[in-house]
């Protein structure tokens, strides 16, 4: 709610960008970052978004991050700009909220902003950030007119997809949700956000919006690609380049002698000759080597996780933060904000919150899986089925012959 520009001058010995500790989101409990919360002090960190720390617009950002999936965009400014930067940038503004949507107001010197947990009868329940500048989480209960609403990326729209004999369908919302044909003669797939990539005899194309959008074409040659959030990455002959911002944006080439990249919000991670190298923030950033002996990799949020003979090891938090062996024998494995998945011998086995916590048995059989930090879809024999809530939750059957999941 405070100005993060007023207090610039007198905050810039203190500027850290970091990728801050993740922690299990969950409605109505402060997950916000142990990096960035209390007892750490108010405005002494900037957090991965360019926000300053327990600002109600760092606790918006990470919940879109951590719940919705969405990547915020750097530094739009104070709260009572939010609403501006999201009209000029095409999202839905309206008096109408909903779960996951971004409630705002210009009131007061700089404004407000906070995440809707629930949508009541004329009413609306927030958590929030810093209200009446206490640097601290609340939760309430608020009329529906107390604010606008953001729409950028609401919690219906999570998104699974499926490749069936070249055939991409994607469903959206409730594990229910009917599916939707996108693309046929597709050879891989990708889903962010309110993004969808193919790649179709080497030429990449991303449709951006509803299901129903048309596609637009990226470039051709791509024999690997990514999204995440406003970022898409191809590798075309062991170059890679990425674009920011609108699916017309201007590619910007990050490095050569690539033989795999990732992309998580404001990092883009690379390996060149088994080595594994990190760079975090604006494209033209600096690389950061992280190991070396890398057979795989995943980024999540704030988390780094590589496989290395058969070894899981993951950081969590800055670029230079400690390693932390997970797990051995492990044959694949995936990372959300909050989770880690690993195959074993086709046993999936998921942890859930801090990198210590114990491994859950999920199921067997499994050929390829993927995860979020509230969904599971597993591939059993060509069959995909999902579980949505906790680990413990029950398993969906969603579809049959799929040879290639993706979630959102």
């Amino acid at each position: 709610m405070r100005s993060t520009l007023r207090r610039l001058a007198a905050m810039l010995v203190f500027l850290l960008v970091l990728g801050g500790g993740a922690a299990v989101a969950r409605a109505g409990v402060d997950d916000y970052p142990s990096v960035w919360r209390a007892p750490v002090a108010q405005d002494s960190k900037v957090d991965t978004w360019g926000y300053y720390n327990r600002e109600c617009t760092s606790w918006v950002a990470w919940r879109l991050h951590s719940r919705n999936g969405f990547e915020m965009a750097r530094a739009v400014g104070n709260a009572n700009a939010w609403d501006d930067w999201a009209r000029r940038s095409g999202y839905r503004v309206d008096t109408v909220p909903a779960v996951g949507s971004i409630a705002q107001t210009d009131a007061g010197g700089f404004g407000h902003v906070a995440w809707v947990e629930a949508v009541g009868n004329g009413t609306v329940t927030i958590e929030e950030y810093n209200r009446n500048l206490t640097g601290l989480y609340s939760q309430r209960t608020v009329p529906t007119s107390s604010f606008v609403y953001i729409h950028v990326k609401d919690m219906g729209s999570a998104r699974i997809g499926v490749l069936q004999g070249g055939t991409l369908s994607v469903k959206e919302g409730a594990l229910s949700a009917q599916w939707v044909t996108e693309a046929t003669g597709v050879n891989s797939f990708r889903l962010s956000g309110n993004r969808i990539g193919i790649v179709q005899a080497g030429t990449l194309r991303v449709k951006e919006g509803s299901l129903g959008a048309q596609w637009v074409t990226q470039t051709s040659g791509v024999s690997a690609f990514a999204l995440s959030g406003n970022r898409i990455g191809v590798l075309q002959n062991g170059t890679l380049s990425v674009k920011e911002g609108g699916l017309g944006a201007q590619w910007v080439t990050e490095a050569t002698g690539v033989s795999a990249f990732e992309l998580s919000g404001n990092r883009i991670g690379v390996v060149r000759g088994g080595t594994l190298l990190v760079k975090e923030g604006p494209l033209n950033a600096q690389w950061v080597t992280q190991t070396s002996g890398v057979s795989a990799f995943e980024l999540a949020g704030a988390r780094i996780g590589v496989l290395q003979g058969g070894t899981l090891s993951v950081k969590e938090g800055a670029l230079g933060a400690q390693w932390v062996t997970e797990a051995t024998g492990v044959n694949g494995f995936e990372l959300s904000p909050s989770r880690i998945g690993i195959s074993q011998g086709g046993v999936l086995r998921v942890k859930e919150g801090p990198l210590n916590a114990q491994w859950v048995v999920q199921t067997s059989g499994v050929s390829s899986f993927a995860l979020t930090d509230t969904r599971i879809g597993v591939l059993v024999n060509g069959t995909l089925s999902a579980k949505e809530g906790s680990l413990g939750a029950g398993w969906v059957t969603e579809a049959g012959g799929v040879s290639s999941i993706g979630l959102t």
